[in-house]
């Protein structure tokens, strides 16, 4: 007798053949994870311009933009990223999820807060499920995109504060004998005295 998880595998494996199948007749071969790995890269970078070329390459849309005609990005949109659902509008929004998950967790290891990744991502998903015309998904990408992509820089900016922090109090513990200024202190660094005490500050 087969067991329910001999029987499930079964059934997944029909379903693997019957999908490949379907994806070849179409002549449709999901994106390589290479250029996923190149957008979330460029998007832990805090890179824009990167982002957008290789988000066009990932949905097989030349020229993706935020400032694109929405109609023009459906009728162009391929199924590189995979049939998700037979249904355009489903499609996409299976799309835009994959893609505010996928944000969300570049974010958290580029620096982000996850409690706040993690409540920007709710937030996102929420709105999907609010979307009644398919050209607005590529609003709410763009707008997940760009979201993210501040929250990335942000992070960076910040961490590079902190990094200025922390030297500056490892220097100062490991020069406690020596007379120290902010002067002293900031070209040891490499840093402006200003700047130091603006970090310092914060």
């Amino acid at each position: 007798m087969e067991t329910k998880r001999s029987k499930n595998k079964r059934i997944l494996e029909q379903d693997l053949q019957s999908y490949r199948v379907e994806t070849s007749e179409r002549n449709q071969v999901h994106h390589s994870y290479e250029l996923e790995d190149r957008f979330t890269s460029a998007l832990s970078q805090g890179n824009r311009e990167k982002v957008y070329e290789t988000l066009s390459d990932l949905y097989g849309i030349p020229n993706v933009s935020a400032d694109a005609d929405k109609k023009v990005l459906l009728q162009q949109l391929d199924a590189s990223a995979g049939i998700m659902s037979r249904d355009e509008k489903k499609q996409i929004e299976y799309m835009v999820v994959a893609s505010i998950t996928l944000a969300s967790r570049v974010a958290i290891r580029s620096g982000v807060d996850p409690f706040r990744s993690y409540d920007i991502s709710n937030i996102f998903l929420q709105r999907t499920s609010e979307v009644r015309d398919p050209e607005q998904y590529w609003g709410l990408l763009f707008e997940v995109i760009d979201t993210y992509l501040t929250e990335i820089q942000n992070a960076h900016s910040s961490e590079m504060r902190s990094i200025h922090v922390l030297h500056a109090k490892q220097y100062v513990g490991r020069n406690l004998n020596r007379e120290l200024t902010l002067e002293r202190i900031a070209e040891e660094l490499g840093l402006s005295p200003w700047y130091l005490s603006r970090v310092f500050k914060e």
